[in-house]
């Protein structure tokens, strides 16, 4: 994979109109390299924001606990609801796709 000064050597430096397949793959995997830790830490930064508006509105504990957990009761659904929504989107937008033509 060539790096940005390899890419930018180029007569009107600027990046390829096209990439190949490859390129693509392996471009997908770096944003997934970075896509991932940083979901990771902004969801416990919400948490903890979560966490310190429910203290600063005079919640009892227990319910700060309950609300702390949400996030952690519901990571299954988020992961089953992306290749569901996945599937679905499939079928309903070439149904859109037909009704509108």
């Amino acid at each position: 994979m060539p790096s940005l000064r390899h890419i930018f050597t180029g007569k009107d430096r600027s990046f390829p109109d096209t990439l190949t397949p490859e390129e693509r793959l392996q471009g997908r995997k770096r944003f997934y390299r970075f896509y991932f830790p940083n979901g990771i830490s902004v969801a416990c930064l919400m948490n903890n924001v979560l966490i310190l508006y429910g203290i600063r509105n005079g919640l009892t504990d227990p319910t700060v606990a309950i609300m702390a957990s949400f996030l952690h009761l519901t990571m299954p659904f988020f992961l089953l609801g992306k290749s569901a929504i996945a599937r679905i989107w499939d079928s309903q937008a070439s149904t859109f796709t037909a009704a509108i033509s």
